[in-house]
């Protein structure tokens, strides 16, 4: 793989999200795409949802801001 090609989960399911085809992007804007891709699943997923990537995702803000309370009234 180039660094202009995208994922390996894109390659292997041969889409990107929404179901737009590879080859509809050109190889320029693959990557691009495929970068965009994997944010909207990290910033879509909450952290500890997959048991193997504990830190894959956003933490839940609500733990963040009473944590921050906490830390404030100490």
């Amino acid at each position: 793989m180039s660094h202009h090609s995208p994922s390996l989960y894109e390659t292997l399911y041969g889409n990107f999200t929404g179901g737009l085809d590879l080859h509809q992007v050109s190889e320029e804007n693959q990557v691009i795409v495929s970068v965009l891709d994997n944010m909207q699943r990290i910033l879509n997923t909450r952290a500890g949802s997959l048991k193997h990537l504990p830190d894959y995702g956003l933490p839940d803000m609500t733990t963040v801001l009473q944590e921050c309370r906490v830390r404030r009234i100490n």
